[in-house]
Parts: C-alpha cells; structure tokens; sequence
C-alpha cells in the first residue's frame, strides 16, 4: 500500500481545501494518507479522511523566517514517514514540497489560480521567479484550468509532459440536497416577487462585484423588481463599505441583499433566477459551477481563467457570446461606452437582461447547467486523480 502526503495549508477555508478533502476520502481506500497542514488546527475545518498532522508554523513571524521553519519541519516528517508520493496544493505548499530534501520521493505540485494576476509588484516578481526556478523539479504538475497549463508550458518553461489539467470536483447529488433547505424568513420576505440575481464569493477586489452594482441603474430600467444577492464573507470591510457606498451612489441600496457567509449557500442560489461571475480573474471558479450545479442559468466574465472552459466548447468570437452552456462576456474596465458603463459592464448588463426577460432562454439555460456540471461530478474528477497517482 502506498503511502501518501495531501500537503496543503491548513484544513479550512476554500476551494483546494475542499478539493483536498474530497480527494482523501477516496484516497484511503488504497492508500496509506497523512494529510499534513501547514497551519495550526483551526475551527470549520472540512472533513479530512487519513491521519492528520499539523506542522503549526507561526504565522506572527516574516514569511521568509516561517518558510524556513516549516522546511525543517516538513523534512523531519518526511525522513521519519518515509512517503511514496506527496500531493501539495496552493503555493506556500507547493514551496515547501519542492524545497524539501526528500530523494526518490515524486512530487505532484497542484496550482490553482492564474499566477500573473493573483500577485503584483514584488510579490509577483518573487512567484514568477519560484515558479521558473524550482517548479521544475516536480514530477507532475496539476493546473485546474487548460489555460493554466498553458501558461505553465509557454511561460514558465515546464515540460508539456509534467503538465496536467485536472478540474474541480463537485458532490452533486449533496448539492442539490442542500437547494430544498429553507431561507430564512428574514432573507425570504426580501426576495419575494423579486427577479434576483445571484452571486457568490468573498467580498474582495479579485471578485470586482462593483461592477454588478454599477450595472444595477441600468437593469432596474427594465426589470423594476431587481434584487442582487450577495453571498459571501465579508471580513475585507474596506471593501465591503466601498459597495455600500457605491450602491448608496448609484441608488440602488433597496435592491441589493448581502447575507454574509453562508454554511449552506446553495439555497439561496436555487431561488434566484440568474448568476453572474464578474471577477477579473479565477483558478477554476467553484462559485459558477456550484450554481449551475443549482440549475441557474449563468453570465460570466471572461477573465482568466476557468470560465470559459466551463461555459464553451467553441472559441469566443465576441465580446458578448450565448455559449453552448451560458453568457460569456468579455471588454475592458477603461473603454466607457455611450451609457456610462465599460465595455465588459455593458456586455454583462445585456446578459443578464436577456435571462431575466427571455424566459425560453432562461429555460434553455437552466437545463444546460445541469447537463454541464456532470462533467465535474466527484466520481469522474476522482478517477483523474486516481489514474495519475497510480501512473507515478
């Protein structure tokens, strides 16, 4: 029985996390699993099968000093575990993997945002340099989007053969268990009667939602009972004031609902009627296919990366294109057009306008994102996982 190392930064939190998890119930099935955490043990963690270890690196001290600590520890650990295979994901994980002493052990690196545009400035400099340098020495690299991959191989100089596109996996069957939960009344008597458009994801920069709030004026003109959902954390206040703010400015405080994290998100998606992505960049953004995982249709930006594998078979040709499975929509922040919006906002607006007002199309594309997701059902993205594992 192999035994294998899942490294990853700590048990809570998001998307590689809950990948990881996913991938450890399956996993000690035919393996001998230690998950091994960065981070200390925290509260809300997911489900982890495996025995688990936490390296309880200290967060307090600089990055270079708490790197070089967590090192030491990790190849403590590996020189007394002696692993067949260790799998890492996020960057901090992956570093600490790849620097590690641990010969003849293969190393599976798994990357899960666009690089170029998760860090600016030095910091980006610095990943860019890592990713150069030291990315190399894995066996496998894991990306999970193609366009990744492609960056990996045209960018970074990584061997096309190391480099593999394995997307996310969904639990469909327990999501759509959640959508029969109910709403609270407090949130349910302000969705009432309301065409309600939806959204998902911590409140941050990365997820620019203002551009759903400055489309908000426009929309209301044709669909007087708008509301926007926001779903998600909002521990970032700076940004969370500046779209209470915006909206204020805007004046469409009134048709906007921000419920905060929810443990179960998926029934509020279910009772909305359409989704927007408006981020201006992802890895594999989860937030989309769980809600076409609710049977919504969808509008996505056409950002780096995830959204247009998810939502297209075909190239996009426009700015503005009804995809096999959603609106992709594409533009610029800077290029304002005749009704004071961007060219990406104006692009967005048409989108969801015609999902809220079109409602053979609406239909069309509800149905679409079920029949979409079943290409990332957990048994299927599993079964990746498991073939190359066994290939190394």
């Amino acid at each position: 029985m192999k035994k294998i190392f899942i490294v990853i930064n700590s048990l809570n939190g998001g998307g590689a996390e809950r990948v990881a998890s996913i991938l450890s119930q399956s996993l000690t099935k035919t393996t001998d699993l230690t998950i091994v955490s960065l981070e200390s043990k925290q509260h809300d963690e997911y489900a982890f099968q495996g025995n688990i270890h936490y390296l309880d690196i200290d967060l307090k001290k600089s990055y270079v000093s708490r790197m070089r600590e967590t090192i030491k520890k990790f190849n403590v650990l590996v020189a007394h575990e002696h692993p067949h295979l260790i799998v890492a994901f996020l960057n901090n994980a992956c570093l600490v993997t790849i620097l590690s002493k641990h010969q003849g052990i293969k190393t599976i690196l798994s990357i899960r945002n666009y690089v170029d545009l998760q860090y600016k400035g030095k910091k980006l400099v610095l990943w860019q340099h890592i990713y150069k340098r030291f990315f190399s020495r894995a066996d496998k690299i894991v990306s999970v989007s193609n366009e990744i991959s492609e960056l990996m191989v045209n960018k970074y100089h990584l061997k096309a053969d190391k480099c593999v596109t394995i997307y996310n996996p969904y639990d469909l069957d327990a999501i759509s268990s959640a959508c029969s939960e109910k709403i609270p009344d407090v949130y349910l008597n302000q969705m009432r009667g309301k065409k309600v458009i939806a959204t998902l994801g911590h409140l941050g920069t990365q997820k620019a939602m203002e551009r759903l709030i400055n489309v908000l004026p426009s929309i209301v003109q044709e669909v007087p009972n708008i509301l926007l959902l926001i779903i998600g954390s909002t521990e970032n206040t700076k940004y969370f004031q500046m779209l209470k703010d915006l909206a204020e400015t805007k004046q469409v405080t009134d048709s906007i609902l921000f419920v905060g994290s929810q443990q179960n998100p998926f029934k509020y998606l279910h009772a909305a009627d359409a989704y927007c992505l408006s981020s201006q960049f992802e890895g594999f953004p989860n937030a989309l296919v769980e809600a076409m995982a609710c049977g919504l249709p969808v509008v996505a930006t056409n950002c780096h990366s995830g959204p247009k594998e998810i939502i297209s078979d075909s190239p996009l040709s426009n700015l503005y294109q009804e995809t096999e499975y959603g609106i992709l929509v594409d533009g610029k922040d800077d290029v304002v057009t005749s009704d004071g919006l961007s060219s990406i906002e104006s692009n967005m607006q048409k989108g969801l306008v015609k999902l809220l007002t079109d409602d053979s199309l609406n239909a069309k594309y509800r149905s679409q994102s079920l029949k979409r997701v079943k290409d990332f059902s957990v048994d299927l993205i599993v079964e990746k996982w498991q073939a190359l594992i066994a290939s190394l």
